[in-house]
């Protein structure tokens, strides 16, 4: 699908980081008695960026997987720019652990909050005509939010994130 679209490599070598990162994650909370949806990360993780050339690329990525007939991946796609990330980490969703993919994974490698951020950062502060203090001082907002929820559950799997993905299973 994402060939089909027309989604560039270096851009389906992030989505597929993303799914695998996510993935992994939801495989150890579901082995604590979670009940994720692992095929939906998968599929939403794989196309969460199928239209990142685009304008709006949730939106438009939303609805064309919307139209393709993944009403719930497209949910997920819609969303995963701004949602943000449950301060309960036992309340967490297929989207949750999207989202948390993509805000630890830099390009095609995971690279954990802290460097995934600061790019995300630098990359505002390039942009001309925005409020580019306020935009930062949201970003480390959320960035804190996701490494409470990242310490919550490093605490249920037992294991760092960094473990984790590192193939620490």
């Amino acid at each position: 699908m994402l060939h089909a679209y027309g989604t560039p490599p270096h851009v389906i070598a992030h989505c597929t980081a993303v799914a695998d990162v996510a993935v992994k994650v939801a495989e150890a909370l579901n082995e604590h008695d979670f009940h994720l949806n692992v095929p939906l990360i998968l599929c939403a993780g794989m196309l969460h960026d199928i239209a990142r050339k685009e304008k709006d690329h949730p939106k438009v990525g939303a609805d064309y997987l919307q139209a393709k007939g993944l009403p719930l991946a497209a949910d997920i796609v819609r969303d995963h720019m701004k949602r943000p990330i449950t301060e309960d980490v036992y309340a967490s969703t297929e989207a949750d652990l999207v989202c948390l993919g993509d805000r630890t994974v830099l390009e095609d490698h995971y690279v954990g909050p802290d460097r995934r951020m600061a790019y995300i950062i630098d990359k505002v502060r390039r942009r001309s005509g925005e409020d580019t203090d306020k935009i930062t001082a949201i970003i480390l907002e959320k960035k804190a939010d996701l490494k409470r929820y990242i310490a919550a559950l490093e605490e249920i799997i037992g294991m760092s994130m960094n473990d984790l993905i590192q193939g620490g299973r």
